[in-house]
């Protein structure tokens, strides 16, 4: 019996490689690329942008298209059904991708500077687009162009949305950090331009988000299937309370305060912006894999990797990298947790921001109630 289990095993393990070696040749063949390819490495939607995707004269627009998610009918197998749109040519289903909720942040070319009425002051600021904001008590929002005092961060905190979901209850859903500065960050309408109104935050928040094609919300399917890009932003915290608890059903949000020397959240700042000025729309996002936590790891490893111990660096691989539920534990053993302070929606200017769409502390000492009851 144990014989023939292995022999089953063995089977199905060589029949999965065989198709996945399939799905990557036809791949490389299809943007006709070759192992001395620059983009070699970067087959996951190298090439998706379309001038057709350019829905809006904003110039930071991302023009860019996902895969659909694939039809059953042209699956033959098991293992190419949990591999999903992998299988899809770019050129078979493009479908334009939905920006008008997260975009990826985009960093301001020198004449753009000029064109928002910025003064650059070298090193000390870091100017960007695509930065989203919601005004107190208005259920739309507006993108801003950004200049970004990164000489003075104070601190980071690493938030987890707690939400409710059938059969798994109430657990962590997203992640993101939080990035307070001691000088104020300045925002000024991104498109159409207006440099005469300026608007001054001390935080924001830095999220990696799961974007789609339009009319078509990120489910657990379309998380799995390759059918949805990844998106690095950058929102206002008040961007980010209004997406939680008025968009969503986020019963909590939890905040871990990070253990980070000030030269080490500048290079987070740093990176981030890069990394997502230069993926833009181009990589997948996988709920298993390449997410709204695992990027947040994939960043924070990078610039901490010479801070880190030996037991750090061993011991960071035995946490789940992908579940956002497992960030606490993911943080203390990377020594970046210091504790976990009071949830967001509970400081006092998140309690006024919310209690203009009519959310209040009592309704979440009743859900935080429930929580306990359940």
């Amino acid at each position: 019996m144990r014989q023939v289990l292995t022999k089953v095993l063995t089977l199905v393990g060589i029949v999965v490689f065989q198709e996945i070696l399939m799905i990557s040749n036809s791949r490389a063949e299809t943007l006709k690329l070759t192992p001395e390819s620059l983009d070699w490495e970067r087959l996951t939607f190298a090439h998706n942008e379309d001038e057709r995707c350019k829905k809006s004269d904003d110039p930071f627009v991302v023009p860019a298209y996902i895969f659909s998610t694939p039809d059953s009918k042209t699956i033959s197998s098991p293992a190419l059904k949990i591999i999903g749109s992998y299988t899809t040519a770019p050129q078979e289903h493009k479908q334009c991708v939905d920006q008008s909720q997260y975009r990826p942040v985009l960093s301001l070319t020198n004449r753009e500077k000029l064109q928002y009425g910025f003064e650059d002051r070298g090193d000390e600021q870091i100017f960007v687009a695509n930065v989203r904001h919601v005004r107190a008590g208005n259920h739309s929002h507006t993108w801003y162009v950004a200049s970004i005092p990164i000489k003075s961060v104070t601190n980071m905190t690493f938030q987890v949305a707690m939400r409710q979901e059938p059969v798994l209850g109430v657990r962590g859903m997203h992640s993101q950090i939080r990035i307070a500065f001691d000088e104020p960050v300045i925002l000024k309408q991104q498109f159409p331009v207006d440099t005469k109104e300026e608007i001054r935050v001390n935080e924001l928040i830095f999220s990696f988000q799961g974007v789609t094609k339009s009319g078509v919300q990120l489910d657990l399917t379309r998380g799995v299937d390759g059918s949805s890009l990844l998106a690095g932003g950058i929102y206002t915290a008040n961007a980010k309370l209004y997406d939680a608890f008025v968009n969503n059903s986020t019963k909590s949000m939890r905040q871990f305060l990070l253990n980070l020397p000030r030269d080490r959240m500048i290079a987070y700042i740093k990176k981030f912006i890069t990394k997502s000025n230069y993926q833009r729309l181009s990589h997948r996002f996988s709920l298993f894999g390449s997410n709204c936590n695992s990027n947040q790891y994939y960043i924070l490893d990078k610039v901490m990797n010479k801070f880190y111990t030996t037991a750090q660096k061993e011991n960071r691989s035995k946490v789940v990298f992908w579940d956002p539920d497992q960030a606490q534990k993911g943080l203390k053993v990377r020594g970046l947790l210091i504790k976990e302070i009071t949830p967001h929606e509970r400081e006092a200017g998140a309690r006024v921001f919310l209690a203009t769409f009519g959310i209040s502390g009592a309704n979440f000492a009743s859900l935080r109630a429930r929580e306990t009851i359940n």
